[in-house]
């Protein structure tokens, strides 16, 4: 049940986003295009991933359902999406996923519940894994969003979606984030 009175357990970010601060709607799902489907190394789906990783990490079931809805949009396995949608999805050896990927994961981790312990030697696991600091930052970016919406989805008290709207799903996929801005 969510925490405002005025949401329904149907209400979702942008519905609440619209009715309460329109003005924040659409540059926040300006921003979601930049980071999520805008130039990088990281494909859509990696950072769709890293997304739901973070929303697992903070135990956000809205964020992280709503993540594996999408990832699953682009074509991620099953196996790790079921991971992620488990309460033992912050455990980075054990998911289904690229090794390369892991010590991204290792570090958006780390930076989503103790930033102030990040080190050097973080960054250089993740460069010695092959990626450079052009892609560091780009995860560094997607983990920011992913916490600042966790943070707006937990604070309404956003339940947990059974499933998305086929069509808006598609859409999402195909054009990305930008296509809800036509809709505001």
């Amino acid at each position: 049940m969510p925490l405002f009175p005025s949401l329904t357990e149907e209400s979702g970010v942008l519905s609440c986003l619209v009715y309460f601060r329109r003005d924040v709607a659409g540059p926040l799902i300006e921003l979601h295009e930049r980071i999520l489907r805008g130039p990088s190394t990281l494909s859509p789906l990696q950072r769709e991933l890293i997304g739901a990783f973070v929303s697992a990490v903070n135990r956000c079931d809205y964020s992280t359902a709503v993540r594996i809805h999408v990832a699953r949009g682009l074509g991620a396995n099953e196996q790790l999406c079921e991971q992620l949608l488990s309460p033992l999805a912050d455990n980075v050896d054990e998911l289904n996923i690229e090794p390369e990927m892991k010590p991204i994961l290792w570090y958006v981790r780390k930076l989503t519940l103790r930033p102030e312990t990040l080190q050097r030697a973080d960054v250089e696991a993740v460069l010695s894994a092959g990626w450079n600091e052009q892609d560091l930052m780009d995860a560094i970016l997607v983990c920011c969003l992913y916490n600042f919406m966790d943070r707006l989805s937990s604070g309404m008290g956003l339940p947990k979606p059974q499933t998305i709207n086929p069509s808006n799903l598609e859409i999402l996929v195909r054009r990305g984030y930008r296509s809800i801005l036509d809709d505001l």
